[in-house]
């Protein structure tokens, strides 16, 4: 085995922040867990914003910030930001982090590797750049397959940018010196597409299942919104393009009748006014919508529901993993996942068996999981804790963040071997 050695790694991501992504947990776990090993970490991020919003009070009126957090490095850079982001609002919010990373990185130090997640679909190009300036190899991390992804949802049409972006992504994998990716669904995605298998490695999220476990159902937050012993069916994260939540309402809607259920929705996106409204056309009586909690609040809110849901719509399951889905198994809740058969999230309940599958966008079929699980009690405690055991068993925080710096520790293995013509 490679003897492992402290590197100094630049990590350039555009969502870290304190904020209430369910991304930010495991980029943290993974510097954090590689800084308490011995190594360097620079971070170089956005300025905090919440998505369709505006940059946080206390990083406005400027354009770069340094701090140190848990004993690493970031950098901030402003970016462009409003209420209600056109699609070429979106743009200018990822390309203004790119412009300025760039010159930013010139005068810092010199690192011997770079860390590159994705998404925004712009990051992969910031790392490859990034990586000609400073002439170290980079890692990509792939969370989500753009611009496959921005197709399927209507963002973007077949067309010239289309392609060009396709060729984009192209170049990008073919420069780095590895490919990240979290299923092995992704890993087939890729090599459909010409990348070499050599390049690609799979790495699955993970959770820190020392913060989220199975805690008691009558939490603070349920007594607060006055929910007493319902029982909750609970969303929890983006609401957004790819969830397919409409479908969520409408199996909400046939359950009307039950007085014991209720519908939390928790986060932010860009549907979710669309999804208010349609729930006061529908008069729905049992929904409600909260915003988003800070990370250390995550393991209450998991721990409120009785039934949680992961659902994306038809044909996203292939091109998408939600991380959601092992911080609800660490929580001991069953999972109802609405996806693709056969995806890599629908391979994953039906093999650890935490909890049901049903079709994308079925609501009588959604409706009916909900309603099983609801009557019976002891089935909704025996998929919570085969959830449980299976996320604690496999993917653990600690085995993942040892298997990137071994990737690393490879990568500039490789890089430093003297180049033959």
């Amino acid at each position: 085995m490679r003897e492992i050695q402290a590197v100094k790694i630049l990590v350039l991501n555009f969502y870290y922040a304190p904020d209430f992504s369910s991304d930010v947990p495991i980029l943290q776990g993974i510097v954090e867990g590689l800084a308490g090993r011995g190594h360097t970490i620079h971070m170089v991020v956005a300025a905090p914003h919440r998505q369709g919003g505006t940059i946080w009070p206390e990083y406005q009126g400027g354009v770069f910030w340094h701090e140190e957090i848990s004993g690493i490095n970031i950098d901030r850079t402003w970016v462009y930001s409003r209420p209600n982001m056109t699609i070429v609002g979106r743009m200018c919010n990822y390309l203004s982090y790119s412009a300025l990373v760039l010159p930013l990185l010139l005068c810092r130090a010199q690192p011997d590797i770079i860390f590159v997640p994705t998404p925004p679909p712009n990051m992969g190009v910031t790392g490859m750049l990034a990586s000609l300036l400073r002439g170290v190899p980079y890692v990509l991390n792939v969370q989500d397959i753009y611009p496959d992804v921005a197709v399927r949802a209507g963002v973007l049409r077949a067309g010239r940018l289309t392609a060009c972006l396709q060729q984009i992504e192209h170049v990008v994998y073919r420069r780095a010196s590895r490919v990240a990716v979290i299923s092995e669904g992704f890993k087939q995605n890729l090599l459909a597409k010409g990348v070499p298998a050599a390049k690609i490695v799979v790495l699955p999220n993970f959770v820190d299942t020392a913060t989220v476990m199975p805690l008691s159902r009558l939490t603070s937050l349920r007594q607060t919104l006055g929910l007493d012993d319902r029982l909750i069916v609970l969303y929890a994260g983006s609401l957004g393009h790819l969830q397919g939540l409409a479908c969520v309402l409408d199996a909400a809607a046939s359950l009307q009748h039950r007085k014991d259920l209720c519908f939390l929705f928790v986060g932010e996106g860009a549907k979710k006014g669309e999804l208010e409204i349609l729930a006061k056309e529908k008069r729905l009586t049992n929904v409600q919508f909260l915003p988003p909690y800070p990370w250390s609040e995550v393991p209450q809110v998991l721990a409120t529901a009785d039934i949680s849901l992961v659902p994306l719509r038809r044909g996203f399951g292939f091109e998408t993993v939600p991380s959601k889905l092992y911080s609800v198994m660490a929580s001991g809740r069953p999972v109802i996942a609405s996806v693709d058969p056969g995806c890599d999230t629908w391979s994953l309940v039906q093999r650890s068996g935490c909890g049901i599958c049903v079709a994308p966008e079925d609501a009588a079929a959604l409706a009916e999981a909900i309603g099983r699980l609801a009557d019976d009690r002891g089935l909704r405690q025996r998929l919570g804790d085969i959830g449980r055991t299976y996320v604690v068993e496999h993917y653990a925080q600690a085995e993942i963040v040892s298997r990137y710096e071994a990737l690393f520790t490879e990568v500039l293995a490789e890089w430093r071997q003297p180049k033959t013509r």
